[in-house]
Order: C-alpha cells, then structure tokens, then sequence
C-alpha cells in the first residue's frame, strides 16, 4: 500500500539492469529483449533504453570469488509507488525467465538500489 494521498500523480523512475548473455556467455536471441519490451509495454506502459549501447560492467562472483566482466542495456520505468513491489515481482519472474539468479534495479525519487532474487517477492 502507498503512503501517498489519493489522487497523487508521483512517479518512480526504476532503472533495471538485463545482461546481453546467459550465464554460460551465449548472447540471448533478439526475441528476448523484444519479448521484454512489449512485457513492459503491456503491465507498465511503457520502457526507455538508458543508453543506445550496453553498459560494461563487472562484478565479483559469490561463488567464485573471481570478478566476472559482462555488459548489460539499462532499461527505465516510471511506475505509480503503489506499483513497486508489482514491478519487483515483475523483475524476480525476468529473472527466472533468463535463468539468472538476481536482476538489479534502483528506484530514484526517493527509492533504493535493491537486487531482485530470482524468487516470489513477499511483500
């Protein structure tokens, strides 16, 4: 439930990062990412490519310990605040979907950076 008073028009920004590869470095299909725009289109209203080329990034595996190097397109959402843990939901199903164990988002406007477990959110 949100805090804000009925009528309130305020929108989050939820920026999300979705990796160019599997896990095992195979590029997904074009398919994919066209599948997820017209997700987001359809639950959401709408997406913003952040950048028009992929982002580099690099982490360091739990697992491993080594650091893993991979680029990612950054997508932007406005939703309503009420909508957050719908849009979390949203990301923990995309992750399962492209078989990754989290997918990463911050909010702006106030929010928090947050990694999205590849499992049912419970809020």
């Amino acid at each position: 439930m949100s805090d804000a008073p009925p009528g309130d028009k305020r929108v989050l920004v939820v920026q999300f990062l979705v990796p160019q590869r599997d896990r095992d470095g195979t590029p997904y299909p074009h398919r994919v990412r066209r599948a997820l725009q017209n997700e987001l289109e359809e639950r959401f209203d709408g997406w913003s490519l952040a950048a028009e080329k992929p982002l580099a990034g690099a982490w360091r595996n739990p697992a491993s310990g080594e650091i893993e190097y991979d680029r990612s397109w950054r997508y932007e959402v406005g939703i309503e605040p009420s909508r957050l843990a719908e849009f979390d939901a949203f990301l923990a199903g995309l992750a399962r979907r492209l078989e990754q164990k989290a997918i990463w988002r911050v909010v702006y406007s106030g929010g928090e950076g947050r990694v999205i477990v590849a499992a049912e959110v419970d809020e």
